[in-house]
């Protein structure tokens, strides 16, 4: 067979082609490596060898093969910095859904993803957004899931952190507490634009002073440092930010409603003496399925029991107290509705009737009750009334031709699934639920003695639950 002259050329060619690739590849690799990084460690020398073989048929009519090795290209991997900051989530430490006075952990994940150690530029302050306030941000540094250090407001700069390692940072976060349902809670860690969770906020240039002192950023370690590659990064310090959003839930609120009415008077045997007549007292208990007129960002909820002393047995039970008034005692046994108990306190009312001392015993002298009470376990749903707590005082020591005989009524209890456990309580003569003012705003749910005070609490002078007043 004659010679094939065509496929020499061409393999000839081809090695040409192969070594000019092989060089180019070189030249092109210097400049391209850095910028991937690919993985590579920075300071790694790679060696880069093209080879080609190629055949021909001589003229003896013999096939000849042969190969050709091109120059050794040795490049080294340049230093490349590069940050990634990603959200991990927001834990609420009361857990259920997220409303006011929760405190909120919003963390997140700083990351190196260039190809050598780094240092990362921590700010000690989030921007946060909506209605809430932000504690001191912690940081894991260690890796132990704890986060012991706490960044000063000025900022933290953390050891060097190995490529792929990260640091978890910690932002605390507590809902404010009149939060309207549906506002926006938002914290941003870092500050590069447009700080939209994209990838142009990822591992981006630094300003070239990094003065923004609430940036997330790298910070290129000494050359002394271990592992470090001498120099500064190819692409200069980087920088990077995340957010993450929270809906603030209405906020659970049981609307306690005491009510009482002077349900019976009867004169004494002996007429024109005002020492032993008899009041009978008539109480309800109305757990509102609404909010108050003028409040906010509250939802009606349930109202469950608080922790009562009975029997030498402390255990949640809701409480509605009634101390006895002043110039009377109590004259007979209290009667109570199904499911109801009652009990009787001694304890003087100087202590409030949530920590007295309660029985369910008939004491012996009826006179030295300075409390009854009625108590009861488990729930009351939103939208119930309970009617018949009625207890009878007859007067005593009452010396003139009139006297005014002032009561006040109290409930206590707390608010299904609220996990701070804070009281919910009210005061009878009014028809505003658990202490709240007549505007609408939340009054003050600590308690007082319960011993009617005109001149300080005013007067439900109708008999018909109507007064007004902060409570």
């Amino acid at each position: 067979m004659k010679p094939s002259r065509n496929f020499f050329a061409y393999k000839l060619h081809q090695y040409r082609f192969l070594l000019a690739a092989a060089i180019s590849l070189g030249g092109l690799f210097t400049l391209i490596m850095p910028s991937l990084a690919d993985g590579t460690t920075a300071g790694t020398v790679i060696d880069n060898t093209a080879t080609a073989e190629y055949n021909y048929v001589n003229n003896l009519g013999v096939n000849v093969l042969n190969k050709a090795t091109s120059n050794t290209v040795t490049i080294s991997v340049a230093e490349i910095a590069g940050i990634g900051l990603t959200s991990q989530g927001m834990t609420d430490t009361t857990g259920g859904s997220v409303v006011s006075n929760d405190l909120l952990y919003y963390d997140f994940l700083i990351t190196n993803v260039g190809n050598d150690p780094t240092r990362f530029f921590i700010p000690g302050k989030a921007t946060i957004t909506g209605p809430a306030t932000a504690g001191a941000i912690t940081a894991d540094l260690d890796g132990n899931g704890t986060f012991e250090t706490t960044i000063p407001n000025a900022d933290l700069t953390t050891g060097s952190i190995p490529v792929g390692g990260f640091v978890k940072v910690r932002v605390p976060v507590t809902v404010n507490f009149l939060a309207t349902p549906g506002s926006n809670i938002s914290v941003l860690l870092g500050d590069t634009g447009p700080n939209d969770n994209s990838n142009t906020t990822q591992n981006q240039p630094d300003s070239p002073d990094g003065s923004n002192a609430t940036e997330v950023r790298t910070v290129d370690n000494s050359d002394a440092t271990a592992g470090e590659t001498a120099g500064i990064p190819l692409n200069g310090e980087r920088e990077a930010s995340a957010m993450q959003t929270t809906i603030i839930a209405a906020t659970p609120q049981a609307f306690a409603k005491v009510l009482k009415v002077r349900y019976a008077y009867s004169d004494s045997s002996t007429p024109n003496n005002l020492g032993d007549d008899k009041l009978t007292y008539d109480l309800s208990l109305k757990i509102d399925s609404t909010s108050p007129a003028g409040s906010t960002g509250l939802t009606a909820a349930n109202l469950v029991g608080t922790n009562i002393n009975v029997d030498a047995l402390i255990g949640a039970k809701i409480l509605v107290s009634d101390a006895i008034p002043v110039n009377t005692h109590l004259a007979s046994v209290a009667t109570s509705p199904t499911g109801w108990s009652v009990v009787y306190t001694v304890t003087p009312t100087v202590l409030t009737a949530n920590n007295a001392l309660w029985t369910s015993i008939v004491p012996l002298d009826l006179t030295l009750v300075t409390r009854v009470g009625f108590v009861k376990s488990g729930t009351l749903t939103a939208g119930t009334t309970v009617n018949g707590l009625s207890f009878q005082v007859v007067t005593n020591g009452v010396l003139t031709s009139t006297a005014t005989i002032s009561n006040i009524a109290q409930s206590f209890g707390q608010t299904q699934g609220d996990a701070l456990n804070q009281l919910v309580y009210d005061e009878s003569g009014d028809q505003n639920p658990s202490n709240f003012n007549d505007d609408g705003t939340v009054g003050s749910n600590i308690p007082n003695s319960g011993v009617a005070n005109v001149a300080s609490q005013g007067a439900d002078s109708s008999n018909n639950n109507t007064g007004q007043g902060s409570s």
